[in-house]
């Protein structure tokens, strides 16, 4: 699995009979990545709650916490994420692999007629308007999520307005990102990218 999915694998040696060297040096490794802010989202994969602490921090510097893990992961740890996904067994993995290998064939089909959307229907689509209420969302998340500069990032939009509208995304509107979607309302966002990161402003 590790050559498969171009995993390095890391020795974290025990100096004693605790068991939880490892979570030090991963708490220890996150925090450095948060603070060389390059970063806008961070993955905890696992399902320990003792990892609440660690995503409260990276949460309060406003950069996205996702949680992958198994079902039994606590309530209290899943609503400190901005997004908890629940991770299936190696068993259940497997048999869902070999289920997606006897329809490869649907799936390519599908990916060519995907490719191949006539050009008036891209078009249509970008004559749809983002809703009032998806317009307010973005403006909610900016007025709670602004740096000192005036500046809001950009994939903490998505995950709010995912939480109204869970099928949302910015190709129904006709654009590929969420920042060119922005970019069709001039006159009342401000949209740039630095150290490709994506960030807006209100213009009104």
């Amino acid at each position: 699995m590790l050559i498969q999915y171009a995993v390095t694998p890391i020795h974290q040696f025990h100096f004693g009979n605790k068991q939880n060297s490892s979570d030090f040096t991963l708490v220890i490794d996150a925090m450095d990545l948060l603070h060389s802010n390059q970063y806008d989202c961070f993955c905890l994969i696992t399902s320990d709650s003792d990892y609440k602490q660690l995503a409260i921090r990276i949460r309060q510097s406003k950069k996205l916490v996702y949680g992958y893990g198994e079902g039994k992961a606590s309530s209290n740890y899943q609503n400190h994420l901005d997004k908890f996904f629940t991770v299936k067994k190696a068993k259940d993995a497997l048999a869902a692999n070999t289920e997606k290998r006897n329809t490869s064939k649907t799936t390519k089909i599908n990916t060519i007629k995907e490719k191949n959307i006539p050009k008036q229907e891209a078009q249509k689509n970008s004559s749809i308007k983002l809703s009032e209420k998806i317009i307010n969302v973005i403006k909610t998340t900016y007025n709670q999520n602004k740096d000192a500069q005036g500046w809001t990032n950009l994939n903490i939009v998505i995950n709010d307005i995912k939480k109204i509208d869970s099928d949302f995304t910015p190709k129904r509107y006709g654009s590929s990102s969420i920042s060119k979607l922005l970019k069709q309302y001039p006159e009342i966002f401000k949209v740039v990218t630095e150290k490709n990161i994506g960030k807006f402003k209100l213009v009104k």
